[in-house]
């Protein structure tokens, strides 16, 4: 190995240039300090792969979720007005019945009232 600054030889494991006293450190760079690893492609698949997975668990939690509120609570809101309404149309009805015989009654009433 060469000194960078005066061409002078030194050996592999100076710091220092003997002739010029300029640092060769910066010369070797240490590549095992900070090894790079190669990037694993098999796992990062299996990331995107687990990762739909789970957003697709998640949506179809959520449909069932959300078809459970509506069916309580838009659905129950319906049945409890129809239940409502139902009622009601009875009592509209017992009424419209008792009426009805009431009339029946009063017109029996005048027609036995009136003699040939």
């Amino acid at each position: 190995m060469f000194c960078k600054h005066c061409g002078a030889q030194i050996s592999e494991n100076t710091k220092f240039c003997s002739k010029c006293g300029a640092s060769v450190a910066e010369e070797r760079p240490n590549f095992q300090q900070n090894p790079v690893n190669p990037p694993n492609l098999s796992n990062s698949r299996n990331t995107a792969n687990t990762s739909i997975v789970k957003w697709i668990v998640i949506g179809i939690i959520s449909i069932f979720v959300l078809g459970f509120i509506f069916d309580v609570v838009i659905l129950g809101m319906v049945a409890s007005d129809t239940d409502k309404m139902m009622k009601e149309a009875d009592q509209l009805y017992d009424k419209a019945t008792k009426d009805y015989d009431q009339a029946m009654r009063d017109i029996d009433r005048q027609i036995n009232s009136i003699r040939f």
